[in-house]
């Protein structure tokens, strides 16, 4: 019985720069027999599958590197250590090209492109956001009150949102963090001891960092370890020493930042941060 061969469609996906970039080079393609379909090769690079479904092959673009299933998965990441994309604005565009030769498995085999274009995003259109808490509408003094999703931000302490604490401490002796009123208690949060914080977009974009009120409980100078990451990486790690209400450090392009307070408890306030809109 012949084999009838698989076709490959020709495919244009666009994402903005600050999107997570990624699709499926097969996913117009189609087998008349429903064969599982694999792609081979891209750009004349052979597509490894001997070491499973998961393995993924490294493919170098013109702007930035495609990571490759051999089922047609791909993730990609733009090279910002390349004046071309590092100064990319909102009316640019990049265009990667990955031309493929894929296959039913069986002998049948087609040959298709996909075209990916990358859409600038003006830095103008950054938007400062201050995360003071005040408008959560808390009016108890308990404490262990579980800190919601606030404003497009996550928080976390150690690494659970169900621990994040806004606490019923009065707080009018430290310089920089709101005190108590007589209808309720400052929104300020609190991290207890050795109980590192978390800072994240939801959406799991990239923010900028600038400062943070913050005390520690006995309004004396202390030490702690600011950690921010991006893709998982660690991209600045540093022990810091609190002197005064307001730690300034900025930070460029993260996707999270942890504040380690190495055995201190200390409170929080006014998030100054920078975020795409």
């Amino acid at each position: 019985m012949t084999n009838a061969k698989p076709t490959a469609v020709d495919d244009l996906l666009v994402f903005f720069e600050d999107n997570w970039i990624r699709g499926n080079l097969l996913r117009l393609s189609s087998d008349p027999e429903g064969a599982d379909m694999y792609v081979r090769f891209v750009n004349g690079v052979r597509v490894d599958a001997k070491h499973g479904p998961d393995h993924e092959t490294i493919i170098r673009g013109e702007y930035g590197t495609f990571k490759l299933k051999p089922d047609g998965h791909f993730e990609y990441e733009l090279d910002y250590t390349l004046d071309v994309v590092k100064n990319l604005t909102k009316y640019d565009q990049l265009i990667e090209k990955l031309s493929f030769k894929m296959s039913d498995g069986s002998g049948g085999t087609d040959l298709g492109v996909l075209t990916l274009a990358i859409d600038g995003v003006n830095e103008g259109e950054k938007y400062h956001e201050i995360l003071d808490f005040d408008d959560l509408g808390v009016l108890s003094r308990a404490d262990n009150f579980s800190l919601p999703d606030y404003r497009n931000f996550a928080l976390s302490v150690n690494g659970s949102h169900e621990v994040t604490l806004l606490n019923g401490i009065v707080y009018d002796t430290i310089p920089g963090v709101n005190a108590i009123t007589e209808d309720g208690f400052s929104d300020t949060v609190l991290s207890p001891g050795s109980a590192p914080v978390s800072l994240k977009m939801l959406d799991g974009g990239e923010f900028t960092f600038q400062s943070v009120s913050i005390a520690e409980l006995s309004a004396a100078p202390f030490h702690l370890t600011l950690t921010a990451l991006n893709d998982g990486q660690i991209v600045y790690q540093q022990e810091l020493e609190v002197t005064g209400p307001t730690l300034e450090v900025n930070l460029e392009d993260i996707e999270e930042i942890r504040f380690d307070f190495m055995g201190n408890s200390v409170v929080m306030d006014n998030f100054s941060l920078f975020a795409l809109l």
